[in-house]
This record gives structure tokens, C-alpha cells and sequence, in this order.
């Protein structure tokens, strides 16, 4: 079974592998993605009953043999296991859309978030537009980010703060291409970006959420 994993859909994918375990399938389940999915959400794709994953465009040849590979090893003994990984969002909703947090709320929604991790690791952005409400920005911000993953934006005056759950550095450039992208696609100018990695940069963190943190 392949399934292709949007960027915004890595919820329903992992929803549908655990359906299938959990009714009994065992045939092999191989996720495949154009984009770079972060360590968390392959360690969920594995406890969901997932086999193995393919970047959607590792070369034809190539493809070839790893779907063969999988084949080869027949059916699956992956069975789906309890994913308490991702924390409920504190992401405000309004309709069928979010609002930003304020200042306050988005820092204790995030030490909320650390204080039940075990091991937390996650980046913060911090983005702001010159001449620019970092509300507007925040709107393409919520689009751009994982809310159901446990993903949070807030706006405190001119900056906007984005929480990304269990995100490397690694994981953080394609996130801030695609704000970027988007908010020069409705012709707003550039962003300034600065990045917080926990616990890479954990005094500078501390600093930002405040006592506590």
C-alpha cells in the first residue's frame, strides 16, 4: 500500500495506517512525501503500523527497488500502538479557522507543552514585517504550520511567534520558505526571521517565555 502524504494532510495519513492495522491489514504500508516529514511524525508513522517511507523524488530506478524490497519482506508484523506524542492544541478557533494567541498565552501554551514532553526539543520564529500588523502575518502563518500537530502562533504588537512542535533546525528553513513564499505572493514585502531552538538555545528561550519556562 502507498499512500502520498501532503504537507497538511500527515494527520489523515497517519489516521488511515492505523485504520488499516487496526482492521487487520497487514499488507506493507510505505509512506511517500515530496516534503521533509519531522522525526516525530516518522516515529508516529512507525507506532501507527507504517513500514517504511520513500521521498517522492528519490529516482525511478530507485523506487523500483525499495517498493520491491518492501515486497520481498512480505507481510507486515507492524501493529498500531497508542500516539500520545502530540499535545492538544491551545490554538484558539474561531469558526472554521484560528486566531494568534496573545503574548501571554502563547508563552504559556508553550511551557505547557514543554511541561508535558519528556524529552522536549521544538523551535520558536520570531517574524516580523516592517510597517506590517504581524495579525496579518500571523494569518498565513496558522496556514503554513501544523495546528493539529501541535504547532502555535502568537502576536505580541509588531512580531509574530511561531511554535514548532518537536521541529530541528533542520525542519525550521522549508517551514520559513513557505511563509515567505506566500507572503510575497500577496505582494507584502520581506520577513524578518529569527529562530530559537530548544535546547540548542535554551537560555535565550528561557528569556523569551519568562519565569518557569
Amino acid at each position: 500500500i502507498l499512500i502520498d502524504v501532503k504537507r497538511d494532510l500527515v494527520l489523515d495519513a497517519l489516521a488511515l495506517v492505523r485504520e488499516l492495522r487496526r482492521s487487520g491489514n497487514r499488507a506493507p504500508i510505505v509512506l511517500m512525501t515530496a516534503y521533509r516529514l519531522r522525526s516525530t511524525d516518522r516515529a508516529r508513522a512507525l507506532r501507527a503500523g507504517a513500514d517504511d517511507f520513500i521521498p517522492a523524488d528519490v529516482a525511478p530506478d530507485e523506487l523500483l527497488l525499495r517498493i520491491e524490497g518492501v515486497a520481498r519482506r512480505g507481510r507486515s508484523t507492524a501493529e498500531s500502538v497508542a500516539d500520545a506524542d502530540v499535545p492538544l492544541t491551545a490554538q484558539p478557533q474561531v469558526g472554521d479557522g484560528f486566531e494568534p494567541l496573545d503574548d501571554e498565552g502563547f508563552r504559556d501554551a508553550v511551557k505547557a507543552h514543554v511541561a508535558g514532553d519528556r524529552v522536549p526539543f521544538f523551535t520558536i520564529v520570531r517574524a516580523r514585517v516592517p510597517h506590517h500588523d504581524a495579525r496579518a502575518l500571523s494569518a498565513v502563518a496558522i496556514r503554513t504550520m501544523r495546528v493539529g500537530g501541535g504547532d502555535l502562533a502568537g502576536v505580541n504588537g509588531p512580531e509574530l511567534s511561531v511554535y514548532l512542535h518537536s521541529a530541528r533546525r533542520k525542519d525550521v528553513s522549508p517551514f520559513i520558505e513557505r511563509l515567505r513564499e506566500e507572503w510575497r505572493r500577496i505582494g507584502e514585502g520581506e520577513i524578518e526571521v529569527d529562530t530559537l531552538s530548544y535546547p540548542a538555545d535554551e537560555q535565550r528561550v528561557q528569556a523569551l517565555l519568562g519565569p518557569a519556562a
